[in-house]
């Protein structure tokens, strides 16, 4: 087992034969651990990967570590082009986030493979560690961590006065939008106007091997009397780990015209 460090990355390569003698074992398995970073705020997102080369024809599983200590996502599994003794490669990976400050220990897992014919064998993969530092003095010990935007939209700009219109709200990015707190809407959009919100839908996606995530709050809306409804733009802070300071996002104000009569 070696473990070398990368740039910001952490790489940890562990190697085991299949017993069989020569160089050229093509029923070896190769095991890879690596972080994509090293150190990260706490709530950064860090991305792990588990790659195991592996004979032709067998299948690999992986048993994950219970990630104490982080928010854990999946990302998609991936299937890599053989090397040069034939060898295919499984990728396996998920987004962390980690919820405290510290040094954070990854613990070792367990890859299962199963190979042709239905002889299984268990892999040892080794565990990780992680640097993880507190937020700079000024910023929020709760702040959302990551880069992050947000848009607003109205389920029409037409309403009869009476009736509901639909606001959207959708939080987004690489941070940890699960902890945002619904946006009180009633200062943005003035009296006379009823708000009833639903419950916060979380969403996990991928863009360029990184967890995406969406937090989507919804609202309707009910004017008391006609007119413009205009709902002001939705503001949320966040720490920026590349520039290290607080940024906000903010959607664009959306207008509505409620009339009166059929």
């Amino acid at each position: 087992e070696r473990v070398t460090s990368r740039g910001a990355a952490l790489l940890v390569v562990l190697a085991v034969a299949s017993g069989a003698a020569g160089g050229d074992d093509a029923g070896a398995v190769e095991v890879q651990v690596a972080l994509d970073r090293a150190e990260v705020f706490v709530h950064e997102q860090v991305v792990l990967s588990v790659r195991v080369r592996h004979p032709a024809g067998a299948r690999a599983s992986w048993e994950p570590p219970p990630f104490d200590g982080f928010w854990a996502e999946r990302l998609g599994t991936r299937g890599l082009a053989p090397d040069e003794r034939g060898r295919p490669s499984t990728e396996f990976r998920r987004a962390l986030f980690p919820t405290r400050t510290g040094e954070i220990e990854i613990d070792d897992s367990r890859l299962l493979l199963v190979a042709e014919g239905g002889v299984e064998r268990g892999v040892r993969v080794p565990g990780a560690r992680l640097r993880v530092r507190a937020l700079p003095s000024g910023v929020p010990a709760d702040a959302l961590v990551g880069q992050l935007e947000v848009r607003a939209a109205l389920g029409d700009d037409r309403l009869r006065l009476g009736k509901a219109v639909s606001l959207t709200i959708e939080l987004s990015g690489e941070g940890n939008v699960w902890d945002a707190p619904p946006p009180a809407l009633e200062p943005l959009v003035g009296d006379g106007v009823e708000v009833f919100p639903e419950p916060p839908l979380l969403s996990i996606g991928e863009s360029a091997g990184r967890a995406t995530t969406r937090r989507t709050f919804r609202y309707a809306l009910v004017p008391a009397r006609a007119g413009q409804l205009r709902v002001e733009p939705i503001r949320f802070s966040y720490f920026d780990p590349q520039s290290g300071q607080l940024a906000l996002a903010a959607s664009a104000p959306q207008l509505c015209s409620v009339f009166a009569g059929s």
